[in-house]
């Protein structure tokens, strides 16, 4: 079992967090981490869905769409 912090850090290293069935069978989540002019993360936003729905083709444009939604807030 991977530790939390090697899922801390290959969030940092891809940019996202992704889980795909791990502790809920059936289920994945996607979250970004939204920045700030004066700390490196203020905040995150996720989503979730079936764990289908979270294939390798799919995070791209998933990450892609989320952080276009995010940056008029930014």
């Amino acid at each position: 079992m991977t530790s939390v912090l090697g899922w801390v850090n290959e969030a940092r290293t891809n940019g996202y967090a992704l889980e795909r069935g791990r502790f809920n069978p059936g289920t994945g989540a996607l979250a970004i981490a939204i920045p700030d002019r004066f700390l490196p993360i203020r905040a995150a936003i996720s989503v979730a869905g079936f764990v289908e729905r979270f294939g390798d083709a799919q995070i791209p444009r998933l990450v892609d769409t989320m952080r276009e939604k995010l940056e008029p807030a930014l």
